[in-house]
This record gives structure tokens, sequence and C-alpha cells, in this order.
């Protein structure tokens, strides 16, 4: 499991930030941000708050207790899934995949699509997590 600075880097990184800019919208110092990448310091509550919504993450998978860093409690599994009713960070996972494997990407916005993946997606990642963690007791 990755500790809570290499999470937070790795975060950064992904979302092409810099410490700069990170600490710019946190309204800390470049160095601050600096020190929670590699646990000098720890963040304030109010501050691992503004951290969760910035990435958009949760404050367990921020500090390390959740595998998986997409937020999707704003889905809802229904017949009548509204293809842009999936948050937008999911949505563009999506389109980035589907190119990946050379798959149309005008699929995305068949509701039975993303109504599988979301179902059958969880699915799986909550048996592939449960093995996992069985196997590391």
């Amino acid at each position: 499991m990755l500790s809570f600075g290499a999470r937070l880097k790795n975060l950064r990184i992904s979302s092409d930030m810099t410490q700069l800019d990170l600490s710019k919208k946190l309204n800390v110092s470049r160095a601050t941000v600096g020190r929670y990448e590699t646990e000098e310091r720890f963040p304030d509550k109010e501050t691992l708050i503004k951290l969760a919504d910035i990435f958009n993450v949760s404050l367990d998978f921020l500090l390390g207790r959740e595998y998986k860093n997409i937020n999707i409690s704003s889905i809802t599994l229904n017949d009548s899934l509204d293809p842009y009713s999936v948050s937008t960070s999911i949505h563009e996972i999506l389109l980035e995949n589907l190119k990946k494997l050379n798959i149309e990407t005008n699929i995305i916005n068949d509701s039975s699509f993303l109504n599988n993946v979301i179902t059958y997606g969880l699915q799986a990642g909550l048996k592939i997590y449960l093995l996992e963690k069985n196997q590391n007791m």
C-alpha cells in the first residue's frame, strides 16, 4: 500500500500539476506540499478535504483505506442511465481506455454499454479487491 505522501505525489503528477500548482490551490507554500509528499508534515482536516476535492477522490482513498481512486458516489444504477450523468472524470477514463483498445468511442453514448461497464466493472473490481485482501491476510 502506498504511503500518504506517495499517494499524494502520484495524484498530483497524474493530474499534471506541479507542487507550486497544488500549493496555490491549497493556499500553502510549495515547500509545504513537498513536506506532505515526503511525510515531514501531515495536512490538517480542512486541507485533506481540499485535497480529496481537488483530485476527486474519497478521504478513504487519500488516506490509503480504499483501493480505487474513482469517486463513484454520484452514479446510480438503473435502466435509464444517462451517459452524461456519469462524472466527467469517469467518462474521460472510459473514453481513454476505449481509445487504447481501438474501440469506437461513440459506444460510450450507449446507456446499456455504460450500465454494463458500471455494473460488471464494480462487481469484478469488488471480487478482485476481496481476493487480494484475502491473499494479504
